[in-house]
């Protein structure tokens, strides 16, 4: 069995972070991700979204939350996908073809170009051509 992987949104770690109403629904998505025992799940974020993150939990005044944050993807081993002037301009299109922000087309770019799930909670993502999965959805589907 080959390793899945999902893009995670800015909005699934920050639920988490800044504990809002789906906490728990994110937390055991992480859980049951991260911490497989057979490593066959990979969570992927990309540097916009990290950050986006520390941005987030500056304004705060969580400084401290997102050293963990950071200490965690490292343990967890978090893979980061980055972009350069090239994969910029494609993201432009991105924002233009489907009408996504800018956060938003980064995810969708880089779910498409890693061929990942891509599990947020922005329904924006449902006007494109790819699945947009909840936590929950994905719990589901590794039960």
């Amino acid at each position: 069995m080959g390793e899945q992987v999902f893009l995670v949104d800015t909005n699934i770690f920050l639920e988490v972070l800044l504990e809002q109403s789906r906490v728990k629904e994110c937390l055991l998505f992480f859980e049951r991700v991260s911490l497989s025992q057979y490593r066959q799940y990979r969570i992927v974020l990309t540097t916009f979204s990290l950050y986006s993150i520390g941005l987030k939990l500056e304004k705060h005044n969580m400084q401290e939350g997102f050293r963990s944050f950071l200490s965690d993807s490292e343990k967890h081993e978090f893979l980061f996908v980055s972009t350069g002037p090239h994969e910029e301009k494609e993201i432009l299109t991105i924002c233009t073809t489907y009408r996504l922000s800018f956060d938003d087309a980064h995810q969708y770019w880089a779910a498409k170009k890693l061929n990942a799930k891509l599990v947020s909670f922005d329904t924006d993502f449902d006007r494109t051509d790819l699945k947009r999965y909840t936590p929950k959805d994905i719990l589901k589907e590794l039960q």
